[in-house]
C-alpha cells in the first residue's frame, strides 16, 4: 500500500511537471528547502539479482551514533534492489566520499532543531548529515523517496534503474508532536500489521503513535494479574460496527473475534517504534468506555 501511495503522488508529480515545466522531486512532507543539481545518483544496476544476493558497489558508510540507521537503510535496499550494502563506521565519514552514502552526526549543520537535517546527493557520493540520530534518520525517509516507489517493495524488483537526482535539502519538522492514532479495539489488528502501519509513520517522518488498547469493544493487552481481561474481554462474537469479516483472520477456535497483545508484543512493538525513531503513547481509558473490562470483573 505504501508503494501505490507513494506512486500515486509521484504520477500526480509527473502531471504537474507536464503541465507547468519542470518540478522539484516530490517529498513527503515537503522539506524547508530544496534545490536541484544537475545529474543522477547510481544506487546499484538495475538488474536484480535472482536467488543469493551480491554486493553492491556502493558503501554505507556512519558515525557511531548512525550506525543503526545505515543498517536499517542497507536492509530496505537489499529487499527491493536484491544487492548486500556494506555498513561499517568510520572515523571519516564526516563528508562526501565517493561511491559512499555517508551519514552522520559529526559535522554541524546550520539547522538548530534536534530533528533536522541535510541531504546531499552528489553523482558519485550522498551525504546525509543531522544534529541527531533522529534527523539523520528522517535524512534517510527522504533519500528513500528519491528513488522510484519500488524501493519500497519487500522482494527484489528487476529492471528498475535505482537512481536518485541530484539534489541539496535542508529540512527540520514544523512540529513536535507528529501522531498517528491506531484503535485496534473497534478492529484487531496483529503484530505484524501494526508493523506495517510503523512503516509507514517512519517514511512519513511521524514521531508519535497513539495506540487505543481498550474500550467498551474489548481489550487488547495482557496484565498478567488479571488474565480473565484476554480471556474474555479481547473477544466478542459479533465483528460489530460494520467491518466485513472478510478484511480480518482475528477469530478464534469457537470463531469470537478479537485478539490482544501479549507483553512479549508489546515490547517488540515498542523497540521496533524506537528505532525508527517513533514513541508508542498507549491510551487505556479509565474509568470512562471500561465495559469490556467490567464484563470480565464485574464486581469493579
Amino acid at each position: 500500500m505504501n508503494v501505490r501511495i507513494f506512486g500515486l503522488g509521484l504520477i500526480l508529480s509527473t502531471l504537474s511537471a507536464s503541465l507547468f515545466g519542470a518540478a522539484a522531486p516530490s517529498i513527503i512532507p515537503r522539506p524547508v528547502t530544496l534545490t536541484t543539481k544537475q545529474g543522477t545518483f547510481t544506487l546499484c544496476p538495475s538488474q536484480a539479482i535472482p536467488g543469493a544476493a551480491a554486493d553492491a558497489a556502493i558503501r554505507i558508510l556512519t558515525d557511531p551514533a548512525s550506525f543503526e540507521t545505515g543498517q536499517y537503510l542497507a536492509a530496505m535496499f537489499l529487499k527491493s534492489t536484491g544487492y548486500r550494502f556494506q555498513v561499517s563506521t568510520n572515523p571519516l565519514a564526516t563528508n562526501s566520499l565517493k561511491r559512499c552514502i555517508v551519514l552522520t552526526t559529526y559535522n554541524p549543520i546550520t539547522i538548530t532543531n534536534q530533528e533536522g537535517y541535510e541531504l546531499a546527493v552528489a553523482p558519485d557520493s550522498v551525504l546525509i548529515r543531522g544534529l541527531t540520530p533522529a534527523g539523520v534518520f528522517y535524512g534517510v525517509q527522504s533519500l528513500l523517496q528519491l528513488f522510484p516507489p519500488e524501493i519500497l517493495a519487500s522482494t527484489p524488483t528487476p529492471g528498475i534503474d535505482w537512481i536518485a537526482p541530484c539534489v541539496f535539502i535542508q529540512d527540520f519538522p514544523r512540529f513536535i508532536w507528529r501522531g498517528w492514532m491506531l484503535d485496534s479495539v473497534r478492529h484487531f489488528f496483529n503484530k505484524d500489521e501494526v508493523k506495517k502501519l510503523i512503516d509507514a509513520m517512519a517514511l512519513q517522518k511521524l514521531n508519535r503513535f497513539h495506540w487505543h488498547l481498550d474500550d467498551d469493544s474489548g481489550w487488547r493487552i495482557e496484565i498478567l494479574g488479571l488474565p480473565r481481561l484476554t480471556d474474555i474481554s479481547a473477544w466478542r462474537t459479533d465483528i460489530m460496527f460494520g467491518l466485513n469479516k472478510k478484511s480480518t483472520l482475528a477469530f478464534d477456535d469457537n470463531e469470537r473475534y478479537g485478539g490482544y497483545y501479549t507483553q512479549a508484543d508489546i515490547r517488540e512493538i515498542v523497540a521496533y517504534a524506537s528505532q525508527r525513531h517513533i514513541t508508542v503513547v498507549p491510551e487505556i481509558e479509565m474509568p470512562g468506555h471500561s465495559t469490556g473490562a467490567l464484563t470480565a470483573y464485574p464486581e469493579f
